[in-house]
């Protein structure tokens, strides 16, 4: 009797992994890449991986055991960080082979957007700005931002979303309010970077100071508005608007203003309105930054009165500032003074030559030597040719 063995054949280890994705050593990688590569097995076996990967330069940790795929997504990575990573193969009669360890660094993020305009914490800024910034990314990746901006310090509003171009313009803001921003920049590959809050105040309302308002017949049917100003700054002009009822105001003209001006200015405005004979008007005062402020209106009518007549101030009770207005059928020396309870006199408003018609005057709550005077009731009297007339009013601080 005989016997004999027969040869084993001898199983061959898989071949190392090759062809890695990213490529060893790239840099500005996306922080949830798909890493690949390439394996195969002299005997043609079938091949399961163990995917290693961290931030030791022979990583250790197993992120993928036993898998069948040549590719695994890694997420959650963090900026600019270089990573390790490496694959074991084995085939189904239990040889591995260990492939090299490759690197790759992630992507850098966009840098923090810089040169605002408005400049931070600048004053002045008109209703209207356009924002604008600079920024820029390490690996040269196209950007795009996200633009915040609202009246709080920390603002959480986004106002433009993904934009890629560096400007943006704002429009309604209010005077003399201060507004905060700031830009976040992400890049394509989903890095993103919160730039610093910058702020600016829009203009404050314009200071111009109106010393007179007042309108008058010139003939049967034209009326003409006069008003003047002590001074002005930033005084683009005044819309002039026309009411029967006090509540549906229409623009019926435009007169320029001076500017800046530290000496008295004089303007008027000459309309002829039509159905009706009781008409109001009122002046809308605009900056060159936009901001606007309305003063009381005036009325007057195509009939005249016989009678002067001294209308009660508004507002009232008011603080700092009020309107006095009164009426003249005709021209004539015109005084307005002011008197305290006791009946001293505070200060004269008003001496001059009045025409006909209807008029402001106002006072500031100031007596004749410029000093604030005190809360309380005072009386205002007008004094045309033989008619007198006194009202009361109420300072309240």
């Amino acid at each position: 009797v005989w016997s004999f063995t027969t040869a084993a054949i001898p199983n061959n280890p898989p071949l190392a992994a090759s062809n890695p994705n990213p490529a060893n050593n790239a840099t500005g990688i996306s922080l949830s890449p798909t890493l690949s590569w390439s394996c195969s097995d002299p005997d043609g076996d079938a091949l399961t991986y163990d995917v290693y990967f961290g931030t030791s330069s022979n990583p250790t940790t197993i992120v993928s055991a036993g898998q069948s795929d040549t590719t695994f997504t890694q997420s959650g990575l963090s900026n600019s960080t270089k990573y390790y990573w490496k694959i074991v193969a084995k085939d189904s009669k239990g040889a591995t082979t260990d492939g090299p360890v490759w690197n790759f660094t992630t992507n850098k993020p966009p840098l923090a957007a810089s040169s605002p305009s408005p400049a931070n914490n600048a004053t002045g800024i008109s209703l209207s700005p356009t924002l604008s910034w600079s920024c820029s990314d390490p690996d040269g990746d196209a950007l795009t931002y996200d633009v915040y901006f609202g009246t709080s310090s920390n603002p959480t509003t986004v106002v433009s979303s993904g934009q890629s171009g560096k400007t943006l313009t704002r429009s309604g803001l209010s005077s003399g309010v201060t507004y905060y921003w700031k830009i976040v920049a992400k890049d394509s590959k989903g890095a993103t970077t919160d730039g610093p809050v910058w702020n600016f105040t829009t203009t404050l309302p314009t200071p111009v100071e109106l010393t007179a308002f007042s309108a008058k017949l010139i003939s049967s049917f034209t009326i003409q508005l006069n008003w003047s100003t002590a001074t002005e700054v930033n005084n683009y002009g005044f819309d002039i608007e026309r009411s029967s009822d006090k509540n549906n105001w229409q623009k019926i003209g435009f007169v320029s203003g001076s500017g800046n001006s530290n000496s008295p200015k004089s303007y008027s405005f000459s309309d002829s309105p039509t159905e009706g004979n009781l008409f109001n008007y009122r002046l809308k005062q605009v900056d060159v930054g936009g901001s606007f402020k309305y003063y009381d209106s005036i009325s007057i009518s195509l009939a005249v009165l016989n009678e002067p007549e001294l209308l009660q101030n508004s507002p009232n009770p008011f603080n700092p500032s009020t309107t006095i207005k009164f009426y003249i059928p005709s021209s004539s020396n015109v005084t307005i003074k002011i008197y305290n309870i006791l009946g001293r006199e505070i200060i004269t408003l008003f001496n001059e030559q009045a025409t006909a018609g209807y008029h402001n005057v106002y006072w500031n709550g100031k007596n004749s030597r410029g000093e604030q005077v005190a809360s309380g009731i005072y009386l205002y009297r007008l004094t045309a040719g033989s008619f007198s007339q006194t009202k009361k009013m109420n300072l309240l601080k």
